[in-house]
């Protein structure tokens, strides 16, 4: 796993609100059943929000790979 790659975002433990630093990898997507959520603990903040965007774009082809 290559982190450097645009296809992952990493997040600061500050940004994300987890105890340490995270990894988002829109490459692996999971999804969670509504019912199965209690309360959201953490939003991400603005400049974190389009590192993940940018990444969704990449992996599923709506930005062009950047050479």
């Amino acid at each position: 796993m290559d982190l450097s790659l645009p296809t992952y975002a990493i997040l600061a433990a500050e940004e994300s609100g987890l105890e340490s630093e995270a990894v988002a990898s829109p490459a692996s997507p999971f999804t969670l059943p509504k019912a199965g959520l209690v309360e959201r603990f953490s939003t991400l903040p603005r400049k974190a929000q389009l590192r993940v965007d940018r990444a969704i774009r990449l992996v599923f082809g709506y930005e062009e790979w950047p050479i």
